[in-house]
């Protein structure tokens, strides 16, 4: 099965911190899937000294994932993808106490070369009225994380009383092109973006020469709908 290599940068909660001043912290990240089953659990330590950040490095198959990280006194849940043998990092914040369950988000991922890196994909949110051929409308105001690596991109979108109140909404990809202009890609992904759901939903974008090349002449600032995108949606 191919993996891919995940480095977990982890940091850290103030009680942390106060015990590695004095000696090695454990803490444990438990990882499961859509169907509550662990895919991996195993612990790490907090070095002695160490103020700010743990980092934690593993390999997954592709997929979506449950993180639960855990010590003593602090605990974190987060969602995070992972593309085939593509390699990534996430980031995760240990909170004093219990956090409790987190909101499920949706998430929108896509390969990026670094060959394509003028493109910066940024995932944005639209109203459900925007279309296809449309001129693009100031976005929506969202809690969206982005992580731009050198070969791919993720992108993190919570819920919130706007995007629940806004139900079902339009989620895009705008990448940069040759000219120094906007293309606006949109990302079907399924009508409960923007709701309360049990598992993240999940639309895929990669960057590619075909895609590059099918943007070719299309017009900037529009919403543009491409077939050839490839899109995997998740529920």
């Amino acid at each position: 099965m191919a993996l891919s290599h995940i480095v977990m940068h982890v940091a850290l909660c103030s009680s942390v911190v106060r015990q590695a001043a004095n000696r090695n912290v454990p803490f444990r990240v438990v990882l499961k899937d859509r169907l509550d089953r662990v895919a991996f659990d195993q612990s790490f330590l907090v070095e002695h000294g160490e103020k700010r950040e743990a980092r934690a490095e593993f390999d997954l198959p592709f997929g979506v994932y449950r993180a639960e990280l855990s010590t003593p006194s602090c605990t974190a849940e987060q969602y995070f993808s992972v593309l085939p043998e593509v390699n990534r990092g996430v980031q995760i914040s240990l909170q004093d106490g219990q956090v409790g369950n987190v909101p499920v988000p949706a998430i929108v991922q896509g390969t990026a070369p670094f060959e394509f890196s003028y493109a910066q994909p940024v995932v944005m949110v639209f109203p459900r009225s925007l279309k296809c051929k449309d001129p693009i409308p100031d976005p929506l105001q969202a809690q969206i994380d982005m992580d731009n690596e050198p070969n791919s991109y993720y992108a993190t979108i919570y819920p919130t009383p706007l995007l629940q109140r806004n139900a079902p909404v339009t989620l895009v990809v705008r990448l940069n092109d040759s000219h120094g202009g906007y293309q606006y890609l949109r990302v079907p992904i399924g009508d409960d973006v923007g709701y309360l759901t049990r598992w993240p939903a999940l639309g895929q974008v990669n960057v590619t020469s075909d895609l590059i090349d099918a943007l070719a002449g299309q017009p900037e600032d529009t919403l543009l709908c491409l077939r050839m995108s490839k899109i995997t949606v998740g529920g």
